[in-house]
């Protein structure tokens, strides 16, 4: 089916395969030299992977604005949880400062004020301010709470929220909330 669709025009789903190419080549080369682990692998890796949302979208027939809108979400979703999970689990091998709390509470912030925009140009849901304040509250809290939680309880919980935001922002799209 890849075939026939990249031999059909239009090809526009393409774009975000063609944007997101220099991402995939940058975590390539991370993966290749053994520091996949690190943060800016990690990091331009789930940006890299929202341009599969964004192609479907194209190929679908939704407008540009509203396909890279999801991108936006993903990235948004992915990128301040990857910090944020990246400092829970660094508790677990040494005593994490208030400044790093503070700083992975700032990214937190930036989705809100990224949707808020989408909002206001109306390009995406507004039930997605509601699950990334939700998701904010949930660093926060996380952030403040004392104690190591192991790795299976914040993987449990990581997926609930990945898939308590997908289920309402895919409700947000399907039914204009």
């Amino acid at each position: 089916f890849f075939t026939i669709a990249v031999a059909s025009p239009p090809r526009e789903f393409l774009l975000p395969f063609v944007i997101a190419g220099p991402l995939v080549f940058i975590q390539f080369l991370y993966d290749a030299s053994g520091h996949s682990r690190k943060l800016i692998p990690e990091v331009v890796g789930a940006l890299a992977a929202g341009s599969i949302s964004t192609a479907i979208a194209l190929a679908g027939g939704w407008s540009r604005p509203a396909a890279f809108a999801l991108w936006i979400l993903v990235a948004c979703r992915h990128v301040p949880t990857i910090v944020y999970l990246r400092v829970l689990l660094s508790r677990r091998r040494q005593k994490q400062q208030q400044a790093v709390n503070a700083s992975v509470i700032i990214v937190q912030l930036l989705p809100l004020i990224a949707v808020y925009l989408l909002l206001f140009f109306k390009i995406a849901p507004a039930v997605a301010i509601v699950v990334f304040a939700i998701l904010f509250v949930r660093a926060v809290i996380g952030l403040l709470t004392q104690g190591e939680p192991t790795p299976k309880k914040i993987g449990i919980s990581e997926i609930a929220f990945g898939a308590f935001a997908v289920l309402m922002m895919g409700a947000g799209y399907r039914f204009g909330w």
